[in-house]
């Protein structure tokens, strides 16, 4: 050291200078060292963290899923229908099975439709004929039947019909006799075949066995519109069943065609 001079010391200063910034160059260049950065205690020396770099951990605890997007247009996770459980039918047969009036006119002789009736009133209907009842005609629920005779009133033993004859019973539930306390109303929509008998002419009437020989009694009161075709008459108080039909009334005093004769206010 004293035999060395002063240029020469600079010298060796410089290159012991420069051999301790390249050895620092080559520890940070490989991760030995890093300004900035904090050593977490590893052997390595390497497995320091950036305090930058430090991302804050989920508070919620979720994982976030990333969803592709559909690109087809379909929907996901559609549930398919259920196929174990009841099939939902539609009944249309109600429906299907109403009739225009035409076709509910078309019922044949025997024919018969039931309706209980109580005190509030109501009505039967049968092709082209309806019983009503009014309110307090009846004081218990009565089982009304209407049943067609005849379509036309050619039936052998009742002569004098010029229209459908219908029958009509009314009993209780033991199948006793019902009295009517209030006249109901009967009305039938027919065309009388013979086209000469005027409208003022046609009224209701009901078959009485009770004359001898049983005869049609024209309903006094009932009456005819041509415009309608509708024939209507009361329904007053009787026992057991009772007919009515349409007649040609002679209750003025009219003379009837021959060979028919003018008794019970109807020609037959």
């Amino acid at each position: 050291m004293h035999d060395m001079s002063w240029p020469r010391f600079c010298r060796c200063l410089q290159a012991v200078l420069a051999a301790w910034m390249t050895l620092m160059a080559s520890a940070c260049g490989n991760g030995l060292f890093t300004l900035g950065r904090v050593d977490d205690g590893g052997s390595d020396g390497r497995a320091s963290i950036d305090a930058a770099d430090v991302v804050p951990p989920q508070t919620d605890g979720h994982v976030v899923d990333v969803v592709t997007p559909q690109t087809d247009g379909h929907v996901v996770d559609v549930a398919p229908p259920q196929t174990d459980g009841p099939v939902p039918v539609f009944d249309a047969s109600i429906d299907q099975q109403v009739l225009p009036d035409s076709a509910a006119d078309a019922i044949g002789p025997g024919a018969s439709r039931t309706e209980i009736i109580d005190s509030p009133g109501g009505q039967v209907s049968l092709g082209n004929a309806t019983l009503v009842v009014p309110r307090n005609a009846f004081a218990q629920p009565t089982t009304v039947t209407l049943t067609l005779i005849s379509s036309d009133g050619t039936l052998a033993g009742y002569p004098g019909a010029i229209g459908p004859i219908f029958s009509v019973s009314k009993t209780d539930a033991l199948g006793q006799p019902v009295t009517l306390q209030k006249p109901a109303t009967f009305e039938l929509n027919f065309t009388p075949a013979d086209t000469s008998i005027p409208a003022a002419r046609v009224a209701l009437a009901y078959w009485d066995t009770q004359s001898n020989p049983n005869l049609w009694i024209a309903i006094v009161g009932s009456s005819y519109d041509p415009g309608s075709g509708v024939v209507t008459g009361s329904v007053f108080e009787f026992a057991g069943t009772r007919l009515f039909a349409p007649v040609e009334s002679c209750l003025t005093g009219q003379t009837c065609p021959d060979p028919e004769a003018c008794a019970g206010g109807a020609c037959q």
